[in-house]
């Protein structure tokens, strides 16, 4: 059977093109590509936003034989930034500088990151409205306390993979808390202690704040409190089960009847440190009191 090579060079216009650069001999087997079964490369070492020719040349006793039509391609970084696992789930985020509408995120269990496709479950996901840079997807289904890896493809249309993350998350998700609800996009991870969790989030609004999750059913008092940047004094947020002070009660989550309660931050576009904290440290400080049990912990990294 023939065997191929995988040439590229970097893409100028005018009359007189770069050199080629031969890659590495890619030995098929017994099983000759075809559009049904592909053969796929991944070819690294390449500079993002650099454009690049490629072509495959096909061998024949090491000569070549026949050389396919040149295709042009730029790499672009295309990450995934963190994942935050929930009962049942975990939120997916990525950056993609080129951007797209139709993506594709692959779970799978083998502790490996190039699995078979077998072993693959895959998710579609589609944006509304125009082409965006950055991506999130709540990927459900999953069992507590088993590791998953996530990779996450950029599609043709509704089509094949034109792209991929250079980088394969891992997550499990546990049984401790639930995701945030639609119509709030996590800012950095959250932070847990005990029967709360609470994380920055930004609104579908624009509005910023902290998103508080208690596993508990009743309780007396919630109070955040932070620095201004700028400023020496602190403020405080409190609220009551009674009295709901400048919060939005989002009801009962799915499965272990935490509640949810979202806090706007009066002049929320200020730096917020943590109080009493020499040098201050970026991030917020959160108090719960249930039935005079009281727990706190920071919350952070912040946002500007």
């Amino acid at each position: 059977m023939p065997r191929y090579r995988i040439d590229r060079r970097v893409y100028t216009a005018g009359p007189t093109p770069a050199d080629w650069v031969e890659g590495t001999i890619i030995d098929t087997g017994t099983s000759a590509p075809t559009a049904q079964a592909p053969q796929v490369v991944t070819v690294t070492g390449l500079t993002n936003g650099q454009e690049y020719e490629f072509r495959v040349v096909r061998l024949e006793n090491g000569d070549p034989e026949k050389v396919s039509p040149e295709r042009r391609a730029r790499p672009t970084r295309f990450d995934i930034d963190f994942s935050d696992p929930y009962t049942g789930g975990v939120t997916l985020n990525w950056t993609d500088q080129r951007g797209g509408k139709y993506y594709r995120v692959d779970r799978w269990t083998t502790a490996t990151d190039s699995p078979n496709s077998s072993d693959i479950t895959s998710t579609a996901v589609t944006f509304a409205g125009d082409v965006s840079t950055t991506g999130q997807a709540q990927i459900t289904g999953l069992v507590n306390g088993t590791t998953y890896r996530f990779r996450v493809h950029r599609l043709s249309g509704l089509g094949g993979s034109i792209a991929r993350t250079s980088s394969v998350v891992q997550a499990t998700p546990t049984s401790e808390f639930e995701a945030p609800p639609a119509g709030f996009t996590a800012d950095g991870p959250a932070s847990a202690s005990g029967d709360l969790k609470a994380q920055f989030v930004t609104a579908t609004s624009g509005t910023r704040g902290i998103l508080v999750t208690l596993k508990v059913s009743a309780f007396d008092l919630i109070r955040i409190t932070y620095v201004r940047s700028g400023q020496t004094a602190t403020t405080t947020i409190q609220w009551t089960s009674a009295s709901n002070f400048n919060t939005q009660n989002l009801g009962p989550t799915a499965s272990n009847n935490a509640k949810q309660y979202y806090a706007i931050i009066p002049d929320s576009h200020y730096d917020i440190t943590i109080p009493g904290t020499s040098p201050a440290v970026q991030g917020a400080t959160v108090f719960i009191d249930s039935n005079g049990n009281t727990e706190n912990f920071t919350v952070g990294p912040t946002y500007a």
